[in-house]
């Protein structure tokens, strides 16, 4: 069976019970700094260079 057959003839399962019980929020939101680390350059043959920005976000009130 192809997967489009066999994902109309099994749906997905929804009654499944839940064995733990559901996250709930302890503390509402509340703003982290963030500051920019920098950019990492990344070359290889097959992509060729690509760059990403790295940034860090404090937990706590500082970093």
């Amino acid at each position: 069976m192809n997967a489009e057959i066999t994902a109309m003839t099994n749906p997905p399962m929804t009654n499944v019970p839940m064995t733990n019980p559901p996250m709930t929020i302890l503390h509402p939101y509340k703003p982290r700094p963030i500051r920019f680390l920098g950019i990492h350059t990344h070359s290889d043959a097959q992509n060729g260079t690509w760059q990403i920005k790295l940034y860090g976000i404090s937990v706590r009130n500082g970093f």
